[in-house]
């Protein structure tokens, strides 16, 4: 399986590059999906509403950014990604889903080769 190791995102006009965690990168971004969802993250899973599943795409995406593209959260132009309005949030959710997950995904299944991801 050929992953890039690199991810090029365009954000409201910004180029951004992702490169592939580190293990020290994927340890943080999993324990900050703990903290930001105030150890609610598995129980947010098993609620099947489109509520707690936008939460957890929010969580998900302030925890990836926050570890791989720090400048992104930067360039957003408030204190903190809890801070960004929903028309700007829908703009990045787009991105993330189109772009960002099915690469994250690629890098799961090479962690995991018997694990689909999609």
């Amino acid at each position: 399986m050929s992953i890039s190791k690199e991810l090029i995102l365009t954000i409201k006009g910004n180029t951004y590059s992702v490169a592939w965690p580190n293990i020290g990168n994927f340890q943080r971004i999993e324990s900050l999906k703990q903290v930001l969802s105030n150890g609610m993250y598995a129980s947010l899973m098993s609620v099947p509403t489109v509520s707690s599943s936008e939460a957890l795409d929010m969580i998900d995406m302030e925890a990836f950014f926050t570890v791989l593209i720090p400048q992104l959260i930067k360039d957003l132009k408030c204190n903190s990604f809890g801070e960004l309005g929903i028309e700007d949030y829908k703009e990045l959710h787009e991105v993330y889903e189109e772009k960002f997950v099915p690469w994250w995904s690629s890098i799961l299944e090479l962690l995991r080769p018997a694990l689909k991801t999609n």
